[in-house]
């Protein structure tokens, strides 16, 4: 009878383990245009990464911020360089650098399509086949290797480097992430490793090998760690890292007049309401947006009252698929996504 139970309950173990499976990460967790999201600086000098493999415990609650530093996501318009970077239908714009991270986040991946360094460093990276970091959808031990190729551009030298390179996404690890701010379980770890390099007619080039690794959970709004180190002609070089300051992440609340935005149906089979509350009179647009970032219809745009709001949204004109909903009051912009039947 022991003998029996001893292997009713090893059976019974490996079940359990069995079904500790990997989550899948979806597109769900880019970032759209008006999210804000603070982040801690992290010094990595002395900070390993950790192991890769199936159900792994990240510990990092000791260690310590450098600094919060605030991004927000803007429409790719709004960047200095807009007109020069076409991959991209976002751009995170840092509150204390002034660097500008122009974004391609849709169904399928999340990629870098341009850098601008701002005024300090005055360098701008533009992709014409964009640089990936995550592919979608992800789960643990999908390999996905794909090309880079752009420029590297100086406006303080006054030269530009040809760019171009490798790309490998490996889902490397899932298990348990714990921060100073929190722990998350379900937690996917993808590594990045970019091999590139930098080539000019006349000055010395580079290479370059970048590997970045990024930790997500489904259900959670963007990046919840990220670690890299940046070797230059084989010589480990920089080292840099942030995380959320945030128990639970998300899209942050950005001081506004409209509250409680919502859309019903949503789902929508063509024809929606949005609803919202406007807490002081002011200018109200309402416009509808392709995850490109492109306008694709204006909806309204009118001075408003105080009080509950509410606008029919006629869409049976427009193809099937996911769509951004923006209402903007007094530069503000609120956002909600809407999945076109």
């Amino acid at each position: 009878m022991k003998k029996l139970f001893t292997v009713f309950l090893a059976a019974l173990l490996c079940a359990v383990h069995a079904n500790a499976q990997s989550p899948v990460i979806t597109s769900s967790v880019n970032p759209v245009v008006g999210d804000a999201f603070d982040y801690n600086s992290l010094d990595v000098a002395n900070v390993s990464p950790g192991m890769a493999g199936a159900n792994v415990t990240w510990d990092f609650s000791g260690i310590s911020s450098l600094g919060i530093s605030n991004t927000i996501m803007e429409p790719v318009a709004n960047g200095t360089y807009a007109s020069s970077v076409v991959n991209a239908n976002l751009v995170a714009i840092d509150g204390v650098s002034g660097a500008e991270s122009y974004l391609l986040a849709n169904g399928t991946q999340y990629a870098i399509g341009g850098a601008y360094t701002g005024s300090l460093a005055n360098t701008l990276d533009n992709y014409s086949d964009q640089r990936e970091m995550v592919k979608f959808p992800i789960t643990f031990g999908d390999v996905f290797n794909e090309s880079m190729d752009g420029t590297h551009e100086n406006f303080t030298g006054g030269f530009t480097y040809s760019r171009s390179g490798t790309i490998t996404i490996e889902a490397d690890g899932y298990g348990t992430l714990i921060l100073p701010s929190g722990s998350f379980n379900d937690v996917l770890r993808i590594k990045v490793t970019t091999d590139y390099s930098d080539q000019h007619a006349v000055f010395p080039g580079a290479d370059y090998l970048d590997v970045t690794y990024l930790w997500f959970k489904q259900g959670e709004n963007f990046i919840l760690m990220s670690m890299s180190t940046l070797d230059i002609n084989s010589i480990t070089g920089t080292k840099v890292g942030w995380f959320t300051t945030q128990t639970a992440v998300g899209t942050r609340e950005i001081p506004s007049a409209i509250t409680d935005l919502k859309v019903y149906p949503n789902p929508s089979r063509g024809i929606s309401i949005v609803q919202y509350m406007l807490e002081e009179p002011g200018k109200v647009d309402i416009a509808l947006y392709n995850l490109m970032g492109q306008k694709v219809k204006s909806i309204a745009s009118n001075y408003l009252t105080t009080g509950v709001q509410s606008q029919r949204l006629e869409l049976s004109d427009l193809d099937k698929g996911v769509y951004l909903l923006q209402v903007e009051n007094d530069g503000v912009i609120s956002t909600k996504r809407i999945n076109l039947l």
